[in-house]
């Protein structure tokens, strides 16, 4: 009996002798951290009168995609190796990729010479995404730092409408270019990207700050020359600063999203867990939405009808948006609703409503923290309009100049609480 218990205890330390440098090797490889975010969201809004500039353009017909579609987009970790999360998850159909790549851009949506790789999913560039579904790609070795550019090509041989209120210019050509370094003759349309987040292991792994909100916040950019909105700009200030091993900012804004009701995305009740709190290593959230819920409120000449709202109810929201990040540990700090007079869908009630939520935000004590946004970006002259050096000129979203405003303006501070 002795010896057999010798040899069951040799077995073992021969066993773990025989693990451990796998084990070790694994857990050099690092850590897995979400650099890249852009919310799925599909529309069910329909305008039933003329808008006005520039909405009209936002709510144009797109056409149907077929072929490569090409997206630049920008990371806020750094590492040496990255996966990239394509979504089907608000698709009805399953959503075929014949091929797909990432490369480093060099200027706008060319690719860096000698950085263009394929993406594989389990070794084959082909994948069909089931409806309701992310597909995550196999891991591709390719060196980024925080704030490094990329540009991602998919071809997608069946078609696709891209979804309104997307902000981001992708660039479509018949075909497949996902290898080529320049798509010539492309065409550029505005929607929300194919490839939905970015993935890139790091040693250092850096907590994550969550962007959550509406158009405001949605970090889709038309050119990728332009500032990719606040959260982008937060980012630069944190890497700016020798934060960016510490803490990392991704984008979790849908264009014309609302807390409680759907048609733009799902609400935000809804999408929370999916789009911030699933994310892994998220310490704060910003939360800055509300504007639509009050200004799509009742009836609007351009929306149809939706139910009235009480203030009361979207204050409710925001409590559940706190107890539910809190429940995972996560911090919410909130941000003041921003000043619309003069918007399409403005009322002197809707206004007042606007002016009590931001008073239980301001007053409240509830979220973590606040950051007043709505001062910040007010006219002095009148504060219940945007200042009108930032504004878009739709009197409802700020122009790269009040985003860049928007940005600095967030004490850096709060993320140490």
């Amino acid at each position: 009996m002795k010896h057999g218990l010798v040899r069951v205890a040799g077995i073992l330390v021969l066993a773990a002798a025989t693990a451990s440098p796998v084990a070790s090797a694994a857990k050099e490889r690092g850590i897995w951290v979400r650099a890249y975010n852009s919310s799925p969201a599909s529309y069910s809004l329909k305008p039933r009168e003329p808008l006005p500039e520039p909405l009209r353009t936002v709510f144009a017909e797109k056409p149907v995609v077929i072929g490569t579609v090409r997206q630049a987009l920008a990371v806020s970790v750094g590492g040496d190796r990255l996966r990239v999360r394509f979504s089907n998850e608000e698709g009805r159909v399953p959503l075929r990729l014949d091929a797909a790549s990432v490369a480093i851009a060099t200027e706008g949506l060319t690719a860096k010479r000698g950085t263009m790789r394929p993406i594989t999913f389990g070794g084959k560039r082909m994948v069909v995404i089931p409806p309701g579904a992310p597909m995550l790609s196999d891991p591709i070795d390719l060196t980024v730092s925080p704030l490094t550019e990329l540009i991602v090509s998919a071809v997608l041989p069946d078609g696709l409408k891209p979804a309104v209120f997307g902000g981001a210019g992708l660039a479509i050509l018949p075909g497949d270019h996902t290898l080529d370094t320049a798509m010539d003759g492309a065409a550029i349309v505005v929607g929300r990207p194919v490839a939905s987040g970015v993935l890139v292991e790091t040693r250092t792994a850096p907590t994550l700050i969550v962007a959550f909100g509406d158009s405001i916040t949605d970090g889709n950019r038309s050119k990728p020359s332009e500032l990719r909105g606040w959260p982008e700009r937060l980012e630069q200030r944190l890497v700016a600063g020798g934060s960016a091993n510490r803490l990392a900012v991704v984008n979790a804004g849908i264009g014309a999203n609302r807390v409680l009701q759907p048609g733009a995305g799902s609400p935000a009740l809804a999408r929370l867990d999916r789009d911030a709190l699933s994310l892994g290593r998220v310490s704060h959230i910003v939360f800055l939405e509300g504007i639509n819920d009050i200004g799509m409120a009742g009836h609007t000449a351009f929306f149809g009808d939706w139910p009235t709202l009480d203030e009361a109810e979207l204050i409710a929201g925001y409590r559940q948006v706190i107890a539910r990040a809190h429940l995972n540990g996560v911090k919410v700090i909130m941000g003041t609703i921003l000043p619309f007079k003069g918007a399409f869908y403005y009322t002197d009630a809707k206004e007042r409503q606007r002016a009590l939520v931001n008073e239980w935000i301001r007053t409240s004590g509830e979220p973590d923290a606040i950051i007043d946004f709505a001062t910040r970006m007010a006219d002095p002259a009148d504060t219940n309009r945007l200042n009108t050096e930032y504004d878009s000129g739709d009197h409802l979203h700020p122009n790269e100049l009040g985003y860049r405003a928007m940005g600095d303006f967030v004490d850096l501070s709060l993320f140490n609480r």
